[in-house]
């Protein structure tokens, strides 16, 4: 179950005349079903909630105040970000945050994960849980990201040669900063999920997630599509079996993993693969987005994915 992070002024209490926002235990009613929630709020700084339930008692009935009840406190001292636990899936819904807490976000690459409030907008709430249902929801956009050429480009690493800096790290060759930003950009338009296709997932998803992890990289992986090494052929006129490395083997590759995975989704897809190399099947060009090998996931690149993924 996903994490929500709740504020309470300008969230479940209206900043102005305080006093419950419309649509707000329809709203609590949802995120307390749906989401493990805690709190992030001043009125609950130390882990206790006594006196926040006290607050919070004049604006809701009894019925609502028990749902809230089962929302866990969080403790922290400067910033809001102390108490996150950015190993989870999770978001934050509040109406305003520091600076400095937007840098840890982004740090972690996670400042998608803060839903802003607009306290002034009569129906905010309404807004923000079908926010939360579409985030909630199982993915139905998926990327297939391949990553020399992708997010491992040329250009990066004869800048990192010509400077005498690394270009290694204990999880590989390092990443092109400007490629990474790019695919953050397609997630935070698209909420897609990734799948790696890419030659690195044969070290397994449990390398790929340290990977994502240890460089706070954008997006959920959710798997690694399956190997095609080689196929077997008949030779219709001698019966005689060969076997050969078919052209097409990712677009193969990723067709296996769209079978094992989506033939039980009652609503349609859509996919999107990002790849330096063509080798993919004739009926999935639509689907593709080519990288240069020298710069990557470019911002062209990336609103033709965005592009694929939201019908546009």
């Amino acid at each position: 179950m996903k994490k929500l992070y709740i504020d309470i002024d300008g969230v479940l209490l209206t900043l102005r005349n305080t006093q419950r926002p419309l649509y707000a235990v329809e709203f609590i009613d949802f995120i307390t079903s749906e989401f493990d929630c805690y709190w992030l709020t001043t009125h609950c700084k130390e882990g206790n909630t006594s006196q926040l339930m006290q607050y919070l008692s004049p604006y809701y009935d009894g019925k609502t105040l028990e749902k809230l009840m089962s929302v866990k406190p969080t403790s922290w001292l400067t910033a809001k970000t102390e108490a996150i636990d950015f190993e989870s899936d999770f978001y934050w819904v509040d109406d305003y945050i520091f600076n400095f807490e937007k840098d840890v976000l982004e740090k972690y690459g996670k400042l998608e994960r803060w839903i802003k409030v607009e306290s002034n907008n009569e129906n905010e709430l309404k807004h923000i849980t079908e926010i939360l249902k579409s985030k909630n929801a199982v993915s139905k956009k998926f990327i297939f990201l391949d990553i020399d050429g992708v997010l491992n480009t040329r250009q990066y690493g004869n800048r990192l040669m010509r400077e005498g800096l690394a270009e290694f790290d204990e999880n590989g060759s390092l990443f092109d900063p400007k490629a990474v930003d790019n695919l953050r950009y397609i997630i935070e338009a698209t909420d897609a999920s990734i799948v790696i296709s890419s030659s690195w997932r044969f070290d397994g998803m449990q390398t790929m997630n340290k990977l994502w992890n240890d460089r706070r990289l954008p997006g959920k992986l959710i798997g690694i599509t399956p190997h095609l090494s080689t196929a077997q052929f008949e030779n219709l006129e001698t019966n005689e079996l060969y076997q050969k490395h078919p052209s097409g083997t990712r677009g193969i590759e990723i067709e296996e993993w769209l079978q094992l995975n989506t033939n039980k989704m009652l609503e349609p897809y859509t996919y999107a693969a990002i790849d330096d190399e063509d080798d993919f099947l004739m009926h999935q060009a639509g689907h593709i987005a080519f990288t240069n090998s020298e710069t990557g996931i470019t911002r062209e690149v990336a609103n033709r994915v965005i592009s694929i993924l939201n019908g546009i």
